[in-house]
C-alpha cells in the first residue's frame, strides 16, 4: 500500500554554471600556457645546443618557459575551487596556501625587488650566463611589483569570497587578454590594409614591402636604413604618426579599459558592494598586467629599463581597472552613473596619455631600432611621475575604503539593541 503521509521531497542540487565557465576558461588557459612553456623550452634547448646559438635568444625562450609555468600554477586555484564548488564541497583555503603566502608575503618580497633588478642589470648583457639566471629574475622582477600593489590595495579590506577572487584573477589572465587581443588584431589588420591603400595612392607604381612597412609602423625601426625611398618618405608623413596615435592612444585604451573589468560587468546583478568592486578590479587588473608583463620579456642592455617601465604599467592597469569597477558597482547600488562615466573617461585619457608618451619616446630614442632601447630623459621623468601618482592612488583609495569600513562597523555595533539578561531559575530549599 502507498503511505498517504506527506514526505519532504529531496532537495535537488543546483548546477553552478559560473563555476563551469571558470573551469572551462581556466582549463583552456592552463593548456595554452603549458603548451607555450613546452614549445619555448624545446626551442630554447635546441638553440642552446646549436652551433650558432644566441645566448640572448636562449634566455628569452627559457624566460617564456618559466612564465608559462608560473601562469599555469596561478590558474590552478581557480580550477580547483571551481571543481569543489561544482561537486558541492566546502570551499576554503588550504594550510599549504596559507603557509606559502605567509612565507612569500608581498611586504617581504618588495624588499627583494631592488636586489633582483641590480643582479639582473649586472648579468642581462652577459650572454655566457644570462640564460641561466634571467628566467627566474624575469618572473621576480615582473611579478613582485604586481603582488605588492595588490597587497597595498586590498589590505585591511574585506577580502570577500575566495572562489570569486581567484576566478576574477583567472579571468584577468585568460579571458580578458584574449578578447582584447582578438579585437586589437582585427582592427590592426584593417588599419594596416588602409595604410597600404593610402601608400599605393601616394606612390603610384611603387613596390610595397609589407614586412618593412609593418616593422616601421609598429616597432619604430630606423626608417633611414629601410629599403625604398618611397617607404621612407611615406613613414615620415605626419598623417602616419597621427594614424598610429589614434590607434594606440585612442582605440587601444578604450578597448582595454572597457574589457579588463569583464568579471565585474558579468556580476552586475550580484549583491556586490563598492569595496567588492575595488578588490575585484585590482585582481582583474593584476591578472592582465601579469600576462602583459610576461609577454614583454627581453635580455640585454634594455632589461633594467624594461622591468622598471613594466612596474609602472602594472600600476596603470591595476588602478584603472579597480577604479572603474568601484564606480560601476557604486552606480548600480546608488543609481548614480555619473561617477562611473567620469571614471571610464578619466582612465582612458590616462592610458592614452601613457601610450602617447611611449610612442613619441620610442621614435625619439637614439636607437629606435631596438625595442628595449632606453628613452630620452624627459619621457622617463613623465612616465615616472604618472607611475608614482598611480601607486599613490591605489594607496590612498585603500586607506579611504578601510577607514569607511571601520566607521561602518563601529556604527553598526553602536546601534545594536541591548539583549535582555537571561533569567536564571531560582533554587528551592529542597533542591539545596
Amino acid at each position: 500500500m502507498i503511505n498517504n503521509q506527506s514526505q519532504t521531497p529531496p532537495t535537488k542540487k543546483r548546477t553552478h554554471w559560473p563555476s563551469f565557465i571558470v573551469l572551462f576558461s581556466s582549463g583552456l588557459g592552463l593548456m595554452f600556457f603549458f603548451g607555450i612553456a613546452g614549445a619555448t623550452f624545446f626551442a630554447g634547448f635546441t638553440n642552446l645546443i646549436g652551433q650558432d646559438a644566441n645566448a640572448s635568444d636562449t634566455a628569452i625562450l627559457f624566460s617564456y618557459t618559466a612564465a608559462g609555468i608560473v601562469l599555469c600554477l596561478l590558474l590552478l586555484p581557480s580550477i580547483l575551487l571551481a571543481i569543489k564548488r561544482i561537486s558541492g564541497e566546502v570551499v576554503s583555503t588550504s594550510r599549504v596556501l596559507e603557509k606559502a603566502f605567509a612565507l612569500f608575503h608581498p611586504k617581504r618580497l618588495i624588499w627583494l625587488f631592488p636586489l633582483v633588478v641590480l643582479f639582473g642589470h649586472l648579468i642581462a648583457s652577459r650572454q655566457s650566463i644570462n640564460w641561466i639566471f634571467l628566467p627566474g629574475l624575469n618572473i621576480l622582477a615582473l611579478g613582485i611589483p604586481i603582488a605588492w600593489l595588490l597587497w597595498v590595495g586590498i589590505r585591511r579590506l574585506n577580502p570577500g569570497s575566495l572562489q570569486r577572487n581567484w576566478s576574477t584573477f583567472g579571468a584577468g589572465i585568460t579571458v580578458s587578454p584574449l578578447i582584447i587581443m582578438v579585437i586589437e588584431i582585427v582592427f590592426m589588420v584593417i588599419g594596416f590594409l588602409m595604410i597600404i591603400l593610402l601608400f599605393s595612392l601616394m606612390f603610384t607604381g611603387a613596390e610595397i614591402n609589407p614586412e618593412s612597412l609593418f616593422s616601421a609602423l609598429t616597432q619604430g625601426s630606423n626608417i633611414e636604413q629601410m629599403d625604398g625611398q618611397e617607404i621612407v618618405s611615406f613613414i615620415q608623413q605626419p598623417i602616419i604618426l597621427i594614424i598610429i596615435l589614434i590607434f594606440i592612444s585612442g582605440f587601444v585604451p578604450i578597448v582595454e579599459e572597457l574589457i579588463k573589468p569583464l568579471a565585474v560587468w558579468l556580476m552586475w546583478f550580484k549583491p556586490l558592494t563598492p569595496q567588492d568592486g575595488w578588490v575585484l578590479g585590482l585582481l582583474s587588473g593584476a591578472g592582465f598586467a601579469l600576462v602583459e608583463n610576461l609577454g614583454n620579456i627581453t635580455a640585454g642592455e634594455g632589461w633594467t629599463f624594461l622591468v622598471l617601465a613594466r612596474a609602472g604599467a602594472s600600476a596603470l592597469h591595476m588602478f584603472n581597472t579597480a577604479i572603474i569597477s568601484y564606480t560601476v558597482v557604486l552606480a548600480r547600488v546608488k543609481k548614480r552613473f555619473l561617477p562611473a562615466v567620469l571614471a571610464i573617461i578619466g582612465t582612458i585619457l590616462i592610458h592614452g596619455f601613457w601610450n602617447g608618451i611611449s610612442i613619441f619616446a620610442t621614435f625619439s630614442s637614439p636607437d629606435s631600432a631596438d625595442s628595449a632601447a632606453i628613452w630620452p630623459t624627459g619621457f622617463i621623468i613623465a612616465i615616472a611621475i604618472i607611475s608614482v601618482s598611480l601607486v599613490g592612488g591605489i594607496f590612498f583609495t585603500n586607506q579611504r575604503l578601510a577607514a569607511k569600513s571601520t566607521q561602518t562597523a563601529a556604527a553598526e555595533a553602536n546601534h545594536q539593541p541591548d539583549l535582555p539578561e537571561p533569567e536564571v531559575p531560582g533554587i528551592h530549599e529542597s533542591e539545596k
